[in-house]
């Protein structure tokens, strides 16, 4: 998990978005033509990364006047990952 800290009003969520573009494993070939001519497309380390994670974009702005609702699925997945592969005492701290 990445933390993307920035000031208050300064583009945080065209940041997000744009991260987002570039490391969803869906439509990985199309969002990569978004970065061509990019200095990103210059950067093997990076490029290795493009297209390579599933993502999870989430905007918890008030919408409609009402809270969100969070639903997440398949979230003790890591859990049982640790288990299994013995480390379930260091995920959990």
């Amino acid at each position: 998990m990445t933390l993307l800290t920035r000031p208050r009003r300064s583009s945080k969520t065209l940041l997000m978005s744009m991260t987002q573009q570039f490391l969803d494993i869906e439509h990985a070939e199309e969002h990569r033509k978004l970065f061509e001519g990019l200095q990103v497309m210059d950067d093997p380390v990076a490029m290795k990364e493009q297209g390579t994670r599933p993502v999870v974009f989430l905007t918890l702005r008030d919408h409609y006047g009402k809270n969100a609702v969070l639903l997440i699925d398949e979230y003790d997945a890591p859990l049982q990952s640790a288990w299994s592969h013995g480390y379930y005492d260091e995920a959990i701290d």
